[in-house]
């Protein structure tokens, strides 16, 4: 990998993310949106390839003026099932700011042909639900060292890797992190305080329930 390849030190930080708006761009409310992680591809199984299709999605809704979160991690191996799945992800994203990460990790500058594979790819899934089609489209591609930082701020998992089974087990909380990573490059400064101590307290309150059986 050439040194010319790497995102560059200022380009991997947190820092970096809250700086980039104030190079000209003004801050403006997030409103509700539909953070999202789309997995739809062959993974190699005992030998013999299988398909996955996967999401996960961090749903955030402004109710009263407060930031109030659902998760959603819906996967699925059969191709006769692959087509509720993605109409269900149709209907979340329904009229919704739709923010879409890619599973892949983005560390190089090629690697942002993840991004745009990651837009073709989510259109391709919802160009048979014309019905419901989102509002706007925001791709977010975040050096991984920042998405690695978020996680250990947050107390979530690290979810990086190219394997495509280990892509849709961590697709949920790769959601929440583009989530993160988008209100970090976005909001004002208070604004994102805000969303992130009601994160906090949203993951809190989730970690705490009983696990079922």
């Amino acid at each position: 990998m050439r040194d010319d390849d790497r995102p560059s030190r200022s380009g991997r930080t947190l820092r970096h993310l809250f700086l980039a708006k104030a190079r000209g761009r003004r801050s403006r409310p997030l409103g509700d949106l539909i953070a999202v992680v789309l997995v739809d591809a062959i993974c190699s199984v005992d030998g013999s390839d299988r398909p996955i299709t996967c999401y996960g999605a961090l749903d955030v809704r402004i109710v009263d003026g407060d930031p109030v979160f659902s998760s959603h991690h819906v996967s699925c191996g059969r191709p006769a099932d692959r087509l509720g799945l993605l109409r269900g992800l149709a209907g979340l994203c329904d009229r919704r700011i739709v923010v879409l990460g890619s599973p892949d990790a983005y560390e190089t500058f090629w690697d942002r042909r993840h991004l745009f594979r990651a837009g073709v790819g989510f259109f391709d899934a919802m160009v048979g639900f014309g019905d419901a089609r989102p509002s706007d489209l925001v791709l977010v591609g975040t050096p991984e060292e920042a998405m690695i930082e978020l996680a250990s701020v947050f107390g979530l998992r690290e979810c990086r890797g190219s394997d495509i089974l280990r892509q849709a087990r961590c697709a949920e909380v790769r959601a929440q992190l583009v989530w993160l990573a988008y209100v970090a490059s976005r909001a004002g400064k208070r604004e994102a305080r805000d969303l992130f101590a009601a994160f906090r307290a949203w993951k809190a309150l989730e970690d705490a329930r009983p696990i079922p059986f």
